[in-house]
């Protein structure tokens, strides 16, 4: 069935092939995200198809690791209940319900809690491939040649000048931990009164630097969220807030390079805003 890309509608067809009763009901398209498709089934269950084969072993990986850390961390996380032997993988978990996160301080405190958690998990006990930090620095100049490459020639000389200096200001220098990869509000689903009712999209999880999860918490939120969150954290260091920092202005760069790579000139543009506004 793999195709260059799976879309919508091979998705639903795949799940009507592997999962026919539960296709007999309500099924409700959430979410058609850069690597997979997500569907809603009597408001029930979730389902997720990759876009991609090769989003296939992340998928697989992702509900692996939540079926290991679930019982450790202090608000649910969408563990699997099926996972497809076929391909292209078929992944069912129970929905969480709530929406994005506000900048609620309870939510800031709540998740500094989890963030807590999950980084104290020890490494060697999440079925995570190994990492160290020389693969993570790897891995970030790799993609600093292909922002460089692709991203660059639409800024004007100034910005480049600023981009350059941002991409040689961190230093990686950090014990990896588990991390989910890409926490930001619309993967933290909230009750009305901030409380945290679950995390979800873990597709990105693997072993890095603790700083990333905090990206968003610490520097897109509100000073009542951040000092909420980095206190129930345990407090963050002037190090780890600075790659937070950087993480989150390296943020919208793949925003850009996923529209180029897609022809979503939307994505570009308001890639390109953002690229724009955090230099």
């Amino acid at each position: 069935m793999w195709a260059e890309q799976v879309d919508e509608q091979a998705a639903r067809r795949r799940l009507r092939e592997e999962l026919p009763d539960l296709a007999a009901g309500h099924v409700e398209v959430i979410r058609s995200g850069w690597d997979s498709h997500a569907f809603a089934v009597d408001e029930t269950w979730i389902v997720r198809i990759p876009r991609r084969h090769e989003v296939e072993e992340a998928l697989r990986m992702e509900a692996g690791l939540l079926g290991a850390i679930a019982g450790r961390l202090p608000f649910a996380v969408p563990a699997a209940t099926y996972v497809s032997k076929t391909s292209p993988v078929c992944v069912v978990a129970r929905k969480i319900d709530g929406g994005p996160a506000t900048v609620n301080p309870r939510t800031g405190r709540e998740l500094g809690t989890f963030l807590a958690a999950l980084h104290g998990i020890s490494p060697t006990s999440a079925p995570l491939p190994t990492a160290d930090v020389a693969t993570w620095r790897a891995a970030h100049q790799e993609r600093r040649l292909q922002f460089e490459e692709h991203v660059f020639p639409l800024l004007s000389a100034h910005e480049r000048e600023r981009a350059m200096k941002l991409f040689a200001s961190v230093k990686f220098d950090f014990e990896p931990t588990v991390v989910h990869g890409d926490l930001g509000p619309e993967h933290v689903l909230c009750a009305p009164d901030g409380h945290i009712n679950g995390v979800i999209d873990w597709a990105d999880a693997r072993l890095g630097d603790p700083a990333i999860d905090l990206a968003w918490a610490l520097h897109d939120t509100s000073p009542e969220f951040a000092d909420a969150c980095a206190t129930a954290y345990g407090g963050v260091s002037t190090e780890i807030a600075g790659r937070a920092a950087f993480y989150y202005r390296r943020g919208p760069w793949y925003e850009v390079l996923y529209g180029l790579e897609s022809d979503r000139p939307n994505l570009v543009t308001s890639g390109l805003a953002a690229v724009r506004a955090r230099l």
